[in-house]
């Protein structure tokens, strides 16, 4: 199962933030390597390597998307990722790495939300959680 924090921005992007569940006994969310979830408008596959059974929710992805602008940001796509420094945080699934989700975490999400509004790149920006 997957849990998507969205941080909207209209005007110039739209960034998902997917948590990746692993499975748990006891009949509870089991995460499966077949089946996709939609980001912004595109299919995306859980990883092949999933968190072990039992583990919390894991930060999975940062997808930037561009959707009211037609699919092109209005500045490089590189400038918005340098903002978000939570990217060196993501679980590295190929490596079996998990970057447990935690409250720490969605504060440097917020955190880099507020240096890219600092930059004057954004007329609107929303966090829905």
């Amino acid at each position: 199962m997957c849990r998507f924090l969205e941080l909207q921005a209209s005007l110039s992007s739209v960034v998902a933030i997917v948590l990746l569940v692993g499975s748990t006994a006891h009949g509870q969310t089991v995460a499966r390597a077949e089946g996709t979830v939609t980001i912004c408008g595109q299919e995306v596959k859980p990883p092949a390597n999933l968190p072990p059974p039992g583990s919390p929710p894991v930060f999975w992805l940062i997808v930037p998307c561009f959707e009211a602008q037609g699919g092109q940001p209005v500045v490089e796509a590189q400038t918005y990722v340098y903002y978000i420094q939570s990217l060196a945080k993501i679980s590295r699934p190929s490596q079996n790495q998990w970057t447990p989700w935690s409250e720490q975490l969605e504060q440097s999400l917020i955190a880099d939300f507020q240096r890219l509004w600092g930059t004057n790149f954004l007329d609107n920006l929303a966090v829905d959680v």
